[in-house]
């Protein structure tokens, strides 16, 4: 974004005038830069000046005096010509009597810095202030008469009002002169006009010296009618007595005008037809600023909240503000840091200040600095969302604390925006072209939403495409029509307007003419052949032209899969550095219909925010305010060749074999995601996520993963080490073997060890687990505002964070991931997705062996009261029900789970079915069902959940405790030897496809019978949890991960498709029994008869007890 100045007197090069300026200075006569000059100015332009005021004069004016050039005194400048006057007039003091100033305020600051010097602080000067010519003329009546006052100085601006930006009218400053000249105290007026020439009337105003001559100093400049460069000024009397004072004053503090500059400006006045050019030039700038500013600002003028002066003469409006919640410099200055800060806006105070030293609420502008009056307007835009930034937030902004603990939310930032929409057109010959169908709807429905948010935006968009729907102050129209066009555009935007964000939704032209034809190619021709060329990639250019802008890319695809899509997208948006990448598909069975689509966002994190065509102008916006940032953290690299470098291979070995254990454990069970799936990419052994460890003593900071680290076979390349994080600087000191970075999450580790003394590992994966501790949003990775959401959630001694859409931060007190993976737990799906449990563990209930035991045990089955102990979603009863067992009693510990087994049976068999089933919420180790007791007690999956022998006892034996005699306890297990356990620690990935009916998920008609796509990605780690209690209390535990994604596509209304997505982590942590130890506990609580078989009912004896993954126990009591 280029800098706008409203800020300085200062004028744009203007091709009239320069030609004027450049024509002068060609007429020096070198001969007279010879010469010092004269203290009063050379005469001819002393002569030029006074023709220049009698020249302009009307006929009206033949009452009014003839200047003389005798009159007239050469100063370097207005301001140096007030200097001469208030030295003058105030230097020493009178001999009696009283000094009256009637000072105009609001005054420019130099005539307030004139009047601290030398007036206040003076007993023989009272200085009293006014506004307007009404209350000038009542005070000045007041002293007239007064005994004690000797003297009267009257300062004023005749022909620009500062308060008002009005000129005199005649009558005034007749009423004015004649009240004056009959005073008999010795008056003088000092009038300020440093705009005499520049004036909106159809002639040129009076002054008062021209009316009042012997009692009027008239001070002027040509820095607003020639250049400021120039240098050249004047003032003019006809009192005698003053002009002499002057002129002695004039030597004291000036030795001369430079005689050059006096001829340049000599010589430009022979050609006075420029002033008109000039004047007719800032007349039509003023007409465009008011239109403009009742365009921008009108709704805020009306309503009382802003103001602005009339531009009657001069190049500056004042702009005033009325607002409770904003007082004083303090606050003004605010809204200028605001505008230069945020929008390259740079303002100024009105530069009219009063005695009290407070500008108040209002800035002034330089409606000429402006090259054009498109950027007059981008710049009174830019303000107008300063000002309401300003508005909203009066106070100072605070930053959000690097360490912090309440929840606070930054104020929020006005983004700079580029968004792109419509589609490229690429010629074929001088009026045909190959284009796209592309409207740009969607582009124009973003745009509108950034800008109803705040934002300014710069739209760039086909010319027949879609615009937002109104017009706002903070939107800018930049049209394109072909590729180069689009390409030229968004290049000079990206670079010159130096956007926040850059989001390119255009459909840009792939393909264009290798070489377009000049002229039209003839229709006669039966035949043409085209021959079409690769065009650039757009979106891959944008960060070399401006590498810190935040990127949003859009990938459209063709009736593809969402896994298909969600790959391509990723690998696109990392291929281009994209910040965001926004997916979409056509459907497979409308591939043609853009308007009917599937949208995700997709982040560099791989995570992935389901929308829809509706939703996602809303869902991105939100996104992109908060992911971008203004404060990343940066890296340095220590090499290992650095004299710095600390050689944490050698020195720290021990916890490098530590961390590759923690890592490689952590990847066995599934916790890191590759970053690809394609083999074929060189970064499939890329991985999500860290592992990081404190540093052993002596050293400080901590080791973690590197950036991309390889988690299936860690070597020293993927850990790095951090031996300082500066949070003030926002630095990373690493120490990498390879130049290796560290991951991108390090700052929020180095605040955990920093901040959390007894935490030695930290674990971050891309799962979810569903902790209720979580952060409020997923900020960019590597900033500050990252950290401080993590922060907030983490400073309590909490083992575990979720972070939306992004993944979970665990922690542990050890140098064992152990602890840290038995937090994940936290969210177990067993207890908060009954609705999805079935469906991400189909693949376990897909065998009938227990259903098949049933027949088998129990011939008149309606007979049998029945017990399904840790029921789950009541799949078991279901099948149970189905196969002729009638009388059934639900039992879990999740009420949850209850309640949806209870909802599967209203749907399966009705309510009346369901209603008759009795529900205890209650545990298999403190089994509570009424004293009831029953004939069979099946329990599916469920068993090894007691974690040691001490735990299985106290289930079996609660389950005979609740059988009739005659009863048999049915449960399965995993065939467990201790010489296998290596087995065990295995990774794999599943998908299928499971429907409404099979899984019950509550739906619409229209959707019911539309599949889920089921992806697992699941891993299990054995390890033995020794106890000082005995053998019993010891745990073999198996951990059981895995990461679920279950999604798809339904249609909500019309063409609006919602991509019906949920991602999930469940974590189970099991007893490991042998086939011999669960025997022994069943006979120890006093079962007579067990039984165990294998796969397809096979009973299992020595030799065939390897032949079966799974056991299946039947229990008799009695």
């Amino acid at each position: 974004m280029p800098i706008i100045k409203f800020s300085t007197g200062s004028l744009p090069i203007n091709s009239n005038l320069q030609r004027v300026i450049e024509k002068s200075l060609s007429e020096v006569n070198v001969n007279n830069l010879f010469n010092y000059g004269t203290p009063k100015g050379e005469e001819f332009i002393r002569h030029s000046i006074a023709n220049l005021y009698n020249n302009s004069r009307s006929e009206s004016d033949d009452q009014k005096i003839v200047m003389k050039s005798d009159d007239v005194f050469i100063t370097t400048s207005a301001q140096q010509g007030l200097n001469i006057s208030f030295a003058t007039l105030f230097g020493s003091e009178v001999e009696s009597g009283k000094t009256i100033v009637l000072l105009q305020q609001p005054c420019f600051f130099g005539v307030v810095r004139l009047i601290k010097k030398y007036c206040l602080g003076k007993s023989w000067i009272d200085v009293i202030t006014f506004e307007n010519i009404d209350e000038l003329l009542e005070k000045f009546k007041n002293f007239q008469s007064a005994a004690s006052v000797n003297r009267i100085v009257i300062y004023l601006c005749s022909n620009y009002q500062p308060n008002s930006g009005n000129i005199l009218s005649e009558g005034e400053k007749s009423d004015l002169c004649n009240l004056v000249s009959k005073n008999i105290i010795e008056t003088t007026i000092i009038e300020d006009n440093p705009y005499d020439f520049l004036y909106g009337t159809e002639k040129r105003p009076s002054t008062l010296f021209e009316i009042l001559p012997e009692k009027t100093t008239l001070i002027g400049g040509f820095s607003k009618i020639l250049a400021p460069g120039i240098r050249v000024g004047y003032l003019i009397t006809r009192n005698q007595s003053f002009s002499g004072r002057l002129y002695r004053e004039k030597i004291d503090q000036d030795l001369f005008t430079s005689t050059l500059s006096q001829q340049v400006c000599a010589n430009a006045l022979q050609d006075v037809s420029y002033l008109s050019e000039w004047r007719a030039f800032v007349q039509k700038r003023v007409q465009c600023t008011v239109k403009l500013l009742e365009e921008i600002f009108g709704e805020e003028k009306r309503s009382g909240k802003i103001e602005w002066t009339n531009i009657e003469s001069g190049i500056f409006v004042y702009l005033r503000f009325f607002n409770s919640n904003h007082e004083g410099v303090a606050s003004i200055q605010k809204l200028l840091e605001i505008s230069k800060n945020d929008f390259e806006l740079e303002l100024e105070p009105s530069g009219y200040c009063y005695l009290d030293g407070c500008s108040r609420l209002e800035t002034r502008i330089n409606i000429m600095l402006c090259e054009s009056e498109d950027i007059l307007r981008e710049g009174l835009e830019r303000l107008k969302i300063a000002y309401h930034k300003w508005t909203i937030s009066p106070n100072e902004t605070t930053s959000i604390r690097s360490i912090s603990t309440e929840e606070e939310k930054p104020n929020k930032q006005i983004l700079k925006v580029v968004i792109t929409s419509g589609g490229t057109a690429v010629p074929i010959d001088s009026v045909r072209y190959i284009t796209n169908s592309s409207t740009g709807t969607t582009g124009a429905l973003i745009a509108e939403e950034f800008v109803k948010r705040g934002h300014l935006v710069y739209y760039i968009h086909s010319k027949n495409g879609k615009v937002p729907s109104k017009k706002y102050p903070n939107l800018i129209l930049l049209p394109y029509f072909t590729f180069d066009e689009y390409l030229e555009v968004l290049k000079q935007t990206t670079i010159e307007c130096n956007p926040d964000v850059v989001i390119l939704s255009a459909a840009v032209s792939d393909y264009g003419v290798q070489q377009a034809h000049e002229g039209k190619i003839s229709s006669d021709l039966d035949t043409q052949t085209l021959t079409l060329v690769k065009l650039p990639k757009i979106i891959s250019l944008v960060k070399h032209w401006n590498p810190k802008v935040f990127l949003v890319g859009f990938k459209l695809l063709a009736g593809a899969t969402t896994e298909t899509l969600i790959d391509t997208a990723y690998k696109s948006g990392i291929r281009n550095h994209c910040n965001l990448t926004v997916a979409n598909t056509t459907t497979k069975d409308d591939m043609s219909n853009f308007g009917k689509r599937i949208i995700t966002i997709i982040t560099p994190e791989k995570s992935v925010i389901s929308t829809s065509v509706r939703d996602l102008p809303n869902a991105l916006t939100t996104h992109v305010e908060k992911r971008v940032s203004h404060k990343h953290y940066k890296t340095i690299v220590i090499p290992s060749d650095h004299k710095d470098y600390i050689n944490y291979e050698k020195v720290m070995g021990e916890s490098i074999q530590t961390m590759f254990s923690n890592i490689q454990k952590g990847y066995t069970l599934g916790l890191f995601d590759s970053y690809f799936k394609d083999e074929t990419i060189s970064d499939m052994n890329s991985h999500f996520g860290f592992v990081a460890m404190r540093a052993p003593e002596p050293y400080s900071g901590f080791l973690i993963t590197s950036r991309g680290s390889d988690k299936s076979q860690p070597s020293i390349k993927d850990i790095t080490y951090i031996s300082k994080v500066d949070f003030q600087a926002r630095t990373l000191h690493v120490h990498s073997t390879h130049r290796q970075k560290a991951s991108l999450n390090a700052n929020v580790a180095g605040w955990l060890f920093e901040n959390r003394p007894l935490v030695n590992l930290i674990l971050h994966a891309h799962i979810f687990p569903s902790c209720d501790n979580k952060t409020d949003f997923d900020y960019s990775p590597g900033t500050q505002e990252d950290v401080d959401a993590v922060a907030r959630k983490m400073s309590n001694n909490e083992k575990i964070v979720e972070i939306p859409d992004h993944g979970v931060i665990s922690v542990s007190n050890s140098s064992r991931i152990e602890e840290a993976i038995d937090a994940l737990g936290e969210g177990h799906a067993y207890f908060k997705f009954a609705h999805l449990y079935d469906m991400i563990y189909a693949r376990f209930q897909k065998s009938t062996d227990l259903i098949d035991i049933l027949d088998r045990e129990f011939e008149n089955k309606e007979k049998v009261k029945v017990l399904d102990l840790a029921c789950g979603t009541g799949e078991v009863s279901r099948l149970m029900y189905e196969r002729g067992l009638k009388n059934i009693t639900f039992a879990d510990q999740s009420d949850k789970m209850l309640n949806y087994a209870h909802k599967k049976f209203i749907d399966n068999f009705g309510e009346e079915i369901s209603n008759g089933i009795s529900k205890h919420v209650t545990s298999m180790q403190d089994l509570k069902v009424n004293n009831e007791k029953f004939d069979l007690i099946v329990i599916r999956q469920a068993i090894n959940y007691a974690m040691n022998l001490e735990g299985l006892e106290m289930i079996v034996k609660n389950c005979y405790e609740h059988l009739n005699d005659g009863g048999k306890l049915i449960f399965n297990t995993t065939n467990f030897k201790l010489d296998q356990e290596g087995k065990f620690a295995k990774l794999r990935e599943l998908n299928y496809v499971a429907t409404d009916g099979h899984v019950g998920i509550a739906s619409t008609s229209r959707n019911e019978q539309v599949p889920f796509d089921v992806y697992i990605r699941e891993g299990n780690l054995l390890y033995r949890v020794d106890s000082d209690k005995g053998e019993r209390k010891e745990i073999r535990m198996l951990v059981h991960a895995q990461h679920c994604v279950v999604e798809r596509v339904i249609a909500e209304s019309g063409d609006n498709f919602i991509f019906d997505r949920h991602v999930l982590f469940d974590l189970n942590k099991f007893g490991m029994f042998t086939q011999q130890e669960i025997t022994t506990e069943l006979l120890n609580a006093q079962f007579k008869h067990v039984k165990c078989l294998g796969k397809g009912l096979i009973e299992i004896n020595e030799e065939n007890s390897n032949t079966s993954p799974s056991l299946y126990f039947v229990a008799t009591k009695n």
